[in-house]
């Protein structure tokens, strides 16, 4: 296996859509904002996925912390940057493939109407009642 000396390195992997290298570059985006952007891949443990955790729940880069659903995006991309790695015989810690170094998740406890949603309910009804 070939070692690599950064995680900056394979969190710009060659992808085949915008949308993808947007999302993994936010993801490394927010591992720099953390400071925790200048390990060896092959060094990502689930010591460091404990902290990374940890430091995302206490701020993001606007200062607030950030939703889980919104760390497990960061982890789930961080793991698809992890097994591209691994794919190209690059030394990866197998911690990654760990079921607890998984993407955390939670229940949205608020869910919204969109205003079509908003008009259905707010409309009036027809009902199937002829009567004469």
């Amino acid at each position: 296996m070939k070692p690599i000396n950064r995680c900056s390195f394979y969190l710009n992997p060659n992808l085949s859509n915008e949308t993808d290298k947007k999302t993994i570059n936010n993801s490394y985006n927010h591992t720099k904002y953390l400071r925790m952007h200048t390990i060896l891949i092959s060094e990502l443990d689930m010591d460091w996925y404990y902290e990374f955790v940890e430091r995302s729940e206490q701020s993001g880069r606007n200062g607030e912390p950030l939703s889980m659903n919104y760390i497990s995006t960061h982890i789930k991309k961080i793991k698809r940057v992890m097994r591209y790695a691994e794919d190209k015989d690059h030394a990866v810690n197998s911690s990654y493939k760990s079921t607890s170094f998984k993407a955390p998740q939670e229940t949205a406890s608020e869910i919204y109407l969109n205003e079509e949603e908003l008009s259905q309910i707010r409309a009036p009804t027809q009902t199937d009642d002829h009567s004469e």
